[in-house]
């Protein structure tokens, strides 16, 4: 990888058929490590080209880079614009809890996937902590058990809003004592990445989790609430993520997704604690089933 000044490790690898003609045509992976001449961190999202195997950087950070660990994940919208999401931030030792830089949860759109440009973080729209605001009452219960016992809680499900605006580049969530390790999930219009909240205690060997659904073309939530949960609404604005409570995300992709009725799908999802999660959804946009059809030989 032709990282000059810098010491790195390859991260999770991911290769994608940008013109869905059954060929993979590049592949995408970050790196992390450290400059060798200061020791500062060092990290940036990388593509490997398979019709001339050249390797060019897709993304940087500037001045003060992440790592890049976990696998991106992508997808092409209606305009033939060719996506790409990836968080930041590593878990691999008790010195990752102390986190010295900033991470962030990214969606950009790569024009270059196919040749050898890159874009900044300075080029994208920052949209942490923006929520999206709805109008309207809750609409159903579900039943939720905590430390408290079991118990119906209201949740809203169709709420009404404004869609967000598609961002000119592409968009960035900077994260608090967080780290995205594991790649996200593209389904339905939306970005699921967990996070890792990591704890601040180096006696401490267990975190918690944050669950992020997005739009994604804009970094922010839709006006139907994509998480069905008493907590993913407050003060009628949608929350940009929910905590999922104690037990850090694992490596590798970590969501299982079922496909429900209408706008309607079912994320699973593991946990440190070996627990296996069920979180209801709703995507933005319409989706529908395909047959996969395929001659090995």
């Amino acid at each position: 990888v032709p990282v000059s000044g810098a010491n790195v490790a390859v991260g999770d690898i991911m290769p994608v058929d940008v013109n869905n003609d059954y060929t993979d045509d590049v592949a995408y992976f970050g790196v992390y490590g450290v400059r060798s001449n200061i020791g500062a961190i060092y990290g940036a999202l990388y593509r490997l080209n398979f019709s001339t195997w050249g390797i060019s950087q897709a993304f940087g950070f500037g001045s003060n880079p992440a790592p890049v660990f976990g696998a991106p994940n992508y997808t092409l919208d209606e305009n033939n614009n060719f996506w790409v999401f990836f968080g930041t931030g590593k878990y691999l030792s008790n010195a990752d809890k102390s986190i010295s830089y900033t991470n962030y949860l990214i969606g950009f759109k790569d024009d270059n996937w196919n040749g050898t440009g890159s874009v900044s973080l300075s080029s994208l729209t920052d949209t942490t902590g923006q929520t999206t605001s709805i109008t309207g009452p809750p609409d159903a219960q579900m039943c939720i058990c905590d430390s408290n016992g079991c118990g119906l809680k209201d949740v809203y499900t169709n709420a009404t809003g404004s869609m967000p605006a598609e961002v000119l580049v592409g968009w960035y969530i900077k994260l608090t004592n967080e780290a995205i390790y594991s790649q996200p999930a593209v389904f339905g219009g939306l970005v699921n990445a967990l996070s890792a909240v990591l704890p601040t205690d180096m006696c401490s060997m267990e975190g918690s989790s944050k669950l992020y659904s997005l739009y994604f073309k804009s970094g922010t939530p839709p006006p139907r609430p994509s998480i069905i949960s008493p907590n993913a609404v407050q003060g009628g604005q949608i929350k940009q993520a929910v905590d999922l409570g104690r037990g850090v995300p694992p490596f590798g992709q970590p969501f299982q997704i079922t496909a429900g009725s209408g706008k309607e799908f079912q994320s699973f999802l593991q946990i440190s604690t070996g627990v296996i999660l069920k979180v209801q959804q709703q995507t933005a946009l319409n989706y529908e089933g395909r047959f996969l059809l395929w001659i090995e030989k």
